[in-house]
């Protein structure tokens, strides 16, 4: 058998490594999750720890 060698063509350099990193990521700014004008502004955490308490609460056989 050929032992492992670093100069292996099946290695991936790390500028192509690096490369694609950036573009996925590139890609990820893409998919903003609100629309513009449509931030999360309305964030109410004592809203949302009471909707939790009341859904944990229920009686699932009712």
């Amino acid at each position: 058998t050929t032992p492992f060698s670093v100069s292996s063509p099946s290695l991936t350099p790390f500028e192509t490594s690096d490369s694609l990193l950036e573009e996925f990521a590139d890609e990820l700014d893409l998919l903003d999750p609100f629309p513009p004008g449509k931030e999360d502004n309305n964030f109410d955490f004592e809203a949302d720890l009471r909707e939790i308490e009341y859904l944990l609460n229920q009686d699932p056989l009712t």
